[in-house]
């Protein structure tokens, strides 16, 4: 997601204090970290490339965001039991490979429903603008949709 659409997605997103955040396909970590910058109380990234893992523990140590950081060094499909610890999640960023977007959104159903999620969750998917994302199930709902340039973000609500 680039800096432009990160910024206009927080200034959507009401600011969470105490929230627990998942971040799946962190890569660098920055949808997570931007949420404990504003007050979210812990932050869990699930990422399973090498290179992103090291780059997720590098700005959480640079930033002193260790000790509320938690980082899950598996593919998204074989993460729930050690999310177990961190639930209930009440934001999620879902931001894989836009190629992969509707085979993640079958994971993420799969992975936290139903009881890693607290109950009015936000999800914010992160997509091509030009592929509109589809609920995966019954148990969420589409709340919003936006897009910056190539960017588009779907956001859905657990009930």
């Amino acid at each position: 997601m680039s800096d432009r659409a990160k910024q206009a997605l927080f200034d959507v997103l009401a600011p969470a204090p105490g929230v627990h955040v998942l971040d799946l396909y962190a890569g660098s970590g920055a949808l997570g970290i931007e949420a404990l910058s504003r007050g979210a109380e812990r932050a869990t990234f699930v990422e399973s490339a090498r290179p992103a893992l090291a780059a997720i523990r590098h700005n959480l140590e640079q930033l002193g965001l260790s000790a509320v950081g938690s980082v899950v060094a598996l593919p998204v499909e074989r993460a729930r039991p050690a999310l177990m610890g961190n639930a209930p999640y009440g934001l999620v960023f879902c931001a894989p490979p836009w190629a992969k977007v509707d085979e993640a959104l079958r994971t993420l159903e799969r992975v936290l429903l139903p009881d890693l999620l607290a109950k009015g969750a936000l999800i914010v998917v992160d997509h091509r603008a030009s592929h509109p994302v589809a609920p995966p199930g019954a148990d969420l709902t589409v709340i919003d949709r936006r897009a910056w340039g190539d960017t588009g973000v779907t956001l859905l609500r657990y009930h």
